[in-house]
């Protein structure tokens, strides 16, 4: 019933805003999102009748403010199921998330753009609106510069995200039991570098880095994505990424986490109007070092469509996307969204 109400509350915004904004605003977008979960991902004992679903409507506007800065401002409605999520107790008793929580959460974001020339600097802010047990506040800066007829192009993120999450003890590796921090300010940096190999193929490297100092090891990483039109209507894209953990001593009771992933996308373009586009990706993910000595290694297959379609100024889009892991869990997401240019 919140999902609905939630949903009934957004539309109805989106449309009261996109005619407040037709004034100033250059676009309108809305995007509702729905995904579904069977069985708890890295979880040990998996049930498969655990089945978890969430839900999210999203609402965005942008508007170009001067010649150079533009703004967009956004507002999102989720509902989570979080009855997969159990919290241990310092008596040592189990309490199931979902039983305590069940609301909607509100989350605003607004960001800031400045162009000039060949330079592009992007300013964000994004926080939760409402209670949530795991309520966020996210500051996030980017760089983005142009060489020469765009043969090449370099930038940089930085980011910064601080997440409240619900008292919870767990047994440490002493067996002792401590309670898992309360806060965790997490950080996060990449810079990258994009070169245009050809007029038909182009390369871009990026280097990754994060760290979560209250409970995780620094990790650090490296992806490499290249992109291929094999005519006007066809392009691929191919991505490799690898993250390691660091070699720091270990403060909770999970281990050390490596993944490398590989995937594949094919986009097709119909005509002016309509695409398509087809996708796969397949992760593997390692545990080691447990609490218990043990190590874990999760395989994920990853399936995705999608699609988009032009009206006179309304671009309609669905994407779709399915995953199965070697632990027989499966998720499902679906997508909708209209993108109104004004």
């Amino acid at each position: 019933m919140h999902g609905l109400r939630a949903l009934i509350f957004s539309v109805g915004l989106f449309f009261l805003c996109a005619v407040g904004f037709a004034q100033g605003a250059d676009s309108v977008q809305f995007l509702v999102t729905s995904q579904a979960l069977n069985g708890t991902a890295g979880a040990q004992n998996l049930n498969p009748t655990n089945n978890t679903s969430s839900n999210s409507q999203q609402l965005f506007g942008d508007a170009k403010l001067s010649k150079n800065l533009s703004a967009e401002i956004g507002l999102t409605a989720s509902q989570r199921d979080y009855s997969s999520i159990v919290l241990l107790e310092k008596n040592g008793q189990s309490q199931n998330l979902g039983t305590r929580f069940n609301k909607t959460e509100w989350a605003g974001q607004i960001k800031a753009s400045w162009a000039q020339a060949a330079h592009l600097v992007e300013v964000a802010e994004k926080k939760s609106l409402s209670d949530s047990p795991y309520s966020q506040r996210s500051h996030t800066f980017s760089y983005t510069g142009r060489g020469p007829y765009d043969v090449f192009k370099a930038g940089a993120t930085l980011n910064e995200t601080i997440t409240d999450q619900p008292v919870s003890f767990f047994v440490a590796r002493d067996y002792s039991t401590q309670q898992r921090p309360d806060l965790l300010d997490a950080y996060s940096q990449s810079i990258w570098l994009e070169y245009a190999l050809s007029e038909e193929a182009k390369i871009r490297g990026t280097l990754l880095h994060g760290s979560r100092h209250a409970d995780r090891p620094d990790h650090y990483g490296e992806e490499i994505k290249l992109g291929y039109a094999l005519s006007p209507l066809y392009s691929l894209r191919f991505a490799l990424q690898n993250i390691d953990e660091q070699q720091t001593p270990l403060l909770d009771e999970r281990g050390r986490f490596n993944s490398k992933s590989i995937d594949a996308e094919l986009t097709w373009l119909i005509n002016y109007r309509a695409a398509l586009m087809f996708g796969y990706g397949l992760v593997l993910e390692e545990e080691n070092n447990k609490a218990d000595g043990s190590s874990e290694k999760i395989g994920h297959d990853i399936y995705s469509f999608g699609a988009s379609y032009r009206v006179a100024s309304v671009m309609l889009t669905s994407n779709l996307l399915y995953q199965a892991t070697s632990q027989h869990t499966e998720e499902f997401q679906a997508q909708g969204g209209v993108l109104w240019e004004l």
